[in-house]
């Protein structure tokens, strides 16, 4: 077992080289070991924006763990272009992976607002991909997020009412 602080290092090193880094990060995502994998998300968080095209790619992969880890990076490395692709996984199969996706969406702030507006639009008949867009929003927490919410409250759906009206606590 590895001790904390030389994860740590082993860590800050590995920002240092970033490119040459990000491939073998990039396979800690689907490890077992929960710690290996949120080191391994720190670090590619903290290479910023040039992980994307290696996030991107993980998004699609079979493994839960991946696109999971994949849309936490995503949520911090602060590239407005991963909006799109994060939204998407609204429809993943699995919660967690929907989750975190949603609250990488939630990072971006009101940037990602009119992207979660278009997506409300287009799927209101999609109770799976609204409910994360409510959770979204409701951890945006902005008057432009609460304005949305409001519209979703009228939804036909007791379960995105449900989810809504929970959301709409979230920014308070």
């Amino acid at each position: 077992k590895k001790a904390p602080a030389v994860i740590k290092a082993t860590g800050d090193a590995l920002v240092k080289l970033s490119p040459d880094s990000i491939a073998p990060l990039a396979a800690v995502l689907n490890d077992y070991n929960d710690v290996y994998r949120r080191n391994a998300e720190n670090v590619l968080i903290k290479i910023g924006p040039p992980v994307y095209d290696a996030m991107l790619g993980k998004l699609s992969s079979s493994e839960k763990n991946d696109r999971e880890s994949a849309a936490r990076v995503l949520g911090g490395i602060n590239e407005p272009k991963a909006i799109g692709p994060l939204i998407e996984m609204f429809e993943d199969h699995t919660i967690a992976v929907r989750r975190a996706a949603a609250k990488a969406v939630a990072q971006y702030k009101n940037a990602a607002l009119p992207q979660l507006t278009a997506c409300v639009q287009d799927n209101l008949d999609n109770p799976l991909v609204l409910k994360q867009a409510a959770y979204a929003l409701g951890l945006i927490g902005s008057a432009g997020a609460a304005a949305e919410l409001s519209k979703m409250l009228g939804s036909n759906d007791p379960l995105v009412k449900e989810a809504t009206a929970r959301a709409m606590g979230y920014g308070a």
